[in-house]
């Protein structure tokens, strides 16, 4: 007969009531910005963890981040937060990329008296609030098979995304080949990943 584990009673229960982000637009809330480098090709790039921050799907990044930590008990892998959004600040020749542009003028006008101030100093950002796109995109995994994901994609204002002002992002999909620039801002999103963190507390 099975015996009960030393630690059943203080272990937390996992079921599988948890939803998937649908598609669509949501407020965020940015809980970390920093500038880092693709591991792969050494590109500069912006790093962006945030959270669902209004709405059903509320703290959905905190949550995730809290089973996975309670996985972790049982043998399975090292939580980390996923709820991030990495941009190309520059395009190929140096200038700026359109997309990131957009998200720093969302910030603007989704923060009052907020205003962007150069250089940029990543602390200024936790804490503010954005409207976030996510579409579903496919990537290959490690064992060569293609997956499905859901990223975000674009900014919109706070208000845009209370309003239902948006279009639902098309999915992106490998066979389609290289992307647009305009939408090449999260397509390094399967290489870069928060480091993960010991302890129960969020990283943040």
């Amino acid at each position: 007969m099975l015996q009960k584990p030393a630690d059943y009673d203080q272990a937390q229960a996992y079921d599988s009531d948890f939803k998937r982000l649908p598609v669509g637009g949501y407020v965020c809330e940015i809980r970390k910005m920093e500038e880092t480098i693709t591991p792969k090709t050494g590109v500069q790039m912006v790093s962006v963890s945030f959270d669902i921050a209004e709405g059903e799907y509320k703290d959905y990044y905190a949550k995730q981040y809290r089973r996975e930590k309670a996985r972790e008990t049982t043998g399975g892998r090292a939580a980390r937060w996923r709820g991030v959004y990495n941009i190309f600040p520059y395009t190929g020749e140096g200038l700026t990329n359109p997309v990131f542009k957009g998200l720093l003028v969302c910030l603007e006008k989704s923060n009052d008296r907020f205003r962007i101030v150069w250089p940029l100093n990543p602390e200024v950002f936790k804490g503010k609030k954005v409207g976030l796109l996510f579409r579903e995109e496919e990537y290959e995994a490690g064992d060569q098979s293609i997956r499905t994901g859901l990223k975000p994609c674009a900014a919109r204002t706070v208000e845009c995304i209370r309003r239902g002002e948006f279009s639902i992002p098309a999915r992106k999909t490998l066979a389609g080949g290289k992307m647009p620039p305009a939408v090449q801002e999260n397509s390094s999103a399967q290489e870069f990943l928060p480091t993960s963190v010991d302890g129960d507390d969020l990283p943040f």
